[in-house]
């Protein structure tokens, strides 16, 4: 298997963790901040979403227009890089976030099957914001997969909190 097909059958991994913990939580829960975490679902897949766009599409490949036709890139950029969860409370649906996380994992596992072996080497596409983390396209796909789990720690401590532990079948 080649380098850039292992990286591909990762993200999807993470994807799909993170659809798995997602489908767990009740959206009634989305919103809610629970004391001493300062996030929530809302913010989790906003930030996911955004972070997935720039990790996947914008530093491999450049800005994808079909997908900022399709969702308010800057509104949710503003929402969910820097600011905390708490301010986005109330301000966007948790099924346009839903909708939102679609087109971009769609658009993300696309720009990652687009790369061959040879172009994980390779530097970043030029970004307005430079990458924190990744110098090259290798890195900047495995940041990805690592940041995506992350996130799904903090989803299932938020899933335990309303509806109590992942179940992953491993329980009797």
């Amino acid at each position: 298997m080649d380098t850039i097909d292992t990286l591909l059958e990762q993200t999807k991994s993470s994807y799909a963790w993170t659809h798995q913990l997602l489908d767990s939580i009740p959206l009634e829960h989305w919103e809610t901040c629970p004391q001493g975490l300062n996030t929530n679902v809302n913010w989790q897949v906003g930030h996911l979403f955004m972070s997935w766009y720039f990790h996947t599409i914008m530093c491999l490949n450049g800005h994808d227009p079909e997908v900022a036709q399709s969702i308010p890139l800057r509104d949710y950029g503003a929402a969910f890089t820097q600011s905390p969860a708490q301010q986005s409370i109330g301000k966007f649906k948790s099924e346009d976030l839903l909708q939102a996380l679609s087109i971009v994992e769609i658009a993300s596992l696309k720009s990652i099957a687009s790369l061959s072996d040879s172009d994980l080497s390779n530097p970043l596409a030029p970004t307005k914001v430079s990458n924190p983390v990744a110098k090259s396209k290798f890195e900047a796909i495995t940041w990805n997969i690592q940041h995506s789990m992350w996130h799904c720690g903090q989803m299932a401590m938020l899933k335990r909190t309303f509806n109590g532990a992942m179940d992953f079948g491993l329980q009797t």
